[in-house]
């Protein structure tokens, strides 16, 4: 470390002080800073060697509280003047004291986000469930409550098994060996038990649970009723893919809501191009107004033969 007083610390010590990634001063007891490794002279945006001399203020508090047990919440201050939040973290030496710092910015934001994103889980009204690969329930959302039947309360820390119908357990444990290895499902249908016995077919998708390093440690599910509203959907969508003519449905203003399969092939557009288009691009001129007005029953279909 080129251009630093290391008179009271030799140059071996120094070269592994900026090999640690965290940024470390250390301050001698006339309060002046002595040396800083490369990490703290990043973050503090000084130059190799510049920090030595400066007052200890100029870049964490004078008189910082000792906390053996902790960090300390405080701000730390740049070249430039510029502040921001900081833990601090102080050890005691004859020579002087060594300063930790850590920006705290990042881990405000993640933990932050942690927040949000817990809230979204919460507050879902798809059920949300996650499990160790053992099938330990490990957290139960608000709208796994209300799909199962079951509270939280009673079913963290207690086996999966509870929700999954005994013909089901197999397939289960062949999903949940396939998902520790990184596999994701999307979509897959199969059957669970509510609390009172009666058995519902759901839409589920399942995906790794990682801990901080990245490790797989369970399985996270998110699970919808394939209710009879949402079978009748799918019956009407096969319907209408199977039709051989072109096919749109048309919201009060006239403006595209679905497309069968059919209408692009005819027109040549993409499904998500043709929503929300005006109708009448697609249709020839000359065909009379009120075919187009929906404004008395809410909505209409306009199909076009292929022989058109």
């Amino acid at each position: 470390m080129a251009g630093v007083r290391v008179d009271w610390w030799n140059q071996r010590s120094v070269d592994v002080l900026d090999a640690v990634p965290e940024a470390i001063v250390v301050a001698g007891k006339d309060g002046r800073l002595l040396l800083a490794n490369a990490p703290a002279e990043r973050l503090l945006g000084y130059g190799r060697g510049e920090i030595a001399g400066q007052p200890v203020e100029a870049v964490v508090p004078r008189g910082l509280p000792y906390r053996p047990d902790g960090p300390v919440e405080a701000v730390a201050r740049c070249v430039d003047g510029s502040e921001f939040p900081a833990e601090l973290s102080l050890a005691r030496a004859d020579a002087g004291t060594v300063v930790v710092i850590r920006d705290s910015t990042l881990r405000r934001r993640e933990a932050q986000a942690k927040e949000l994103l817990a809230s979204i889980v919460l507050s879902s009204h798809d059920a949300i469930v996650s499990t160790t690969l053992d099938g330990t329930i490990l957290s139960w959302n608000h709208g796994a409550e209300i799909l199962y039947g079951y509270p939280a309360v009673e079913m963290l820390g207690r086996p999966a098994d509870l929700i999954i119908p005994e013909d089901r357990r197999g397939d289960e444990r062949e999903i949940i060996s396939l998902v520790a290895q990184g596999a994701r499902l999307e979509r897959y249908r199969t059957r669970r038990l509510r609390r009172d016995g009666t058995v519902i077919s759901v839409s589920l998708a399942v995906s790794p649970l990682t801990d901080s390093d990245g490790k797989i440690i369970g399985v996270a599910k998110t699970a919808r009723d394939f209710s009879e509203r949402e079978r009748a959907e799918a019956r009407f969508q096969a319907v209408l893919e199977a039709a051989p003519d072109a096919i749109v449905g048309i919201d009060r203003a006239s403006d595209i809501v679905l497309a069968n399969k059919q209408t692009q092939r005819l027109f040549g557009y993409a499904k998500h191009e043709l929503s929300g288009r005006p109708v009448r691009q697609l249709v020839v001129e000359g065909l009379p107004d009120e075919i187009w007005d929906v404004r008395g029953n809410g909505g209409a279909t306009a199909p076009r033969s292929r022989s058109r």
